[in-house]
């Protein structure tokens, strides 16, 4: 066997470069395979998270839609509410308007009864008084007692019979 080859100086720097490289390569392809490790587990933490903030957000719309749509229920609720409500209060005024219109009727026709009594009354007096005034003064003229009897019959059938 020959060793002569061995004494070729560019074959040692060949054989140094190549195992420099290998020990330097080595070192820097474990540095940047973890730092690669590294940033890909912070990538997928990240998009984790990320997913975890979009489910979160997904379900906050949905509670948000939710609670909009029973706001409208509870808003269309509460116009019917007020609808019914004001619609008794038209109808209980109308009542009330109605009762009150009955009542000063009511009132009105007693009012109207006791002045034509009353007005009857004081006509039956005056005619009353008037025709004794005038039998008086026919008796005080010697008026025969046959004819001034007659006359006051007379006088009383055409008075209108008070009602007691």
């Amino acid at each position: 066997m020959d060793f002569s080859i061995l004494d070729n100086a560019t074959l040692w720097v060949g054989i140094s470069f190549i195992l420099f490289v290998l020990l330097v390569i080595r070192p820097l392809t474990s540095m940047f395979s973890k730092n690669i490790d590294v940033r890909i587990s912070t990538l997928k933490k990240e998009i984790d998270e990320a997913k975890e903030l979009k489910i979160e957000a997904e379900n906050l719309l949905n509670e948000h839609k939710e609670k909009e749509k029973k706001n409208t229920q509870y808003i269309e609720e509460l116009k019917k509410q007020t609808k019914k409500e004001a619609k008794d209060i038209e109808e209980r005024i109308k009542k009330e308007i109605e009762l009150a219109i009955i009542r000063k009727e009511t009132n009105y026709k007693l009012i109207v009864k006791q002045m034509e009594s009353h007005l009857k009354e004081k006509l039956q007096n005056e005619i009353m008084t008037k025709t004794l005034k005038f039998t008086q003064s026919r008796i005080e003229k010697n008026i025969s007692e046959k004819h001034n009897n007659d006359f006051i019959d007379e006088s009383l059938k055409k008075l209108p019979k008070q009602h007691s």
